[in-house]
């Protein structure tokens, strides 16, 4: 496990220049604000974030030690909310706050299980005709307001629990 990581804290201003530096790092969230998408994975990864760390205009970009714990780095999933934890090396992120019930559990249909051990509310899900209706239309981000979890939270879980169990 690598012991640094990279993050973007709030003083963001949307220029792109690490996504045009570090694309395979950075991306654009739907504010126009920049993200670490991936933290880099090899020696020129590395280079070409740090490189864009020293080239933002409002020194945005963080080099942070991991000390065998988690790195927060602002992630597209998490836009409402800013600062969110993820592992060093960021884990893909698999599913967004914004994305729809239906659409993630037929692309993952083992996650069904998982979320309903996170709230039994989700057991509304193996309600068929809600499954093909509610659920077409319900993203992540309004699931969490029901069930009282924050969306930042769910969404890490979520896609940690799709990384480890459905071997993404």
């Amino acid at each position: 496990m690598r012991d640094k990581g990279f993050k973007i804290n709030k003083d963001c201003i949307g220029c792109r220049a690490c996504v045009d530096i570090a694309p395979g790092n950075f991306k654009m969230n739907g504010k126009g604000k920049a993200f670490v998408a991936k933290q880099p994975g090899n020696e020129e990864e590395e280079k070409l974030a740090r490189d864009a760390m020293e080239l933002c205009p409002v020194f945005a970009i963080e080099e942070v030690k991991s000390e065998g714990k988690k790195i927060k780095v602002f992630a597209p999933a998490y836009e409402d909310t800013g600062l969110v934890e993820t592992a060093v090396p960021e884990k893909n992120i698999f599913v967004s706050a914004k994305d729809k019930i239906k659409e993630t559990l037929d692309k993952y249909p083992g996650l069904k299980d998982y979320l309903i051990s996170v709230s039994p509310k989700f057991k509304r899900v193996e309600n068929r005709l809600l499954y093909l209706t509610v659920c077409r239309f319900v993203s992540f981000d309004k699931a969490a307001k029901t069930i009282n979890v924050p969306v930042d939270n769910l969404i890490y879980d979520i896609n940690n629990y799709i990384s480890e169990k459905c071997g993404k």
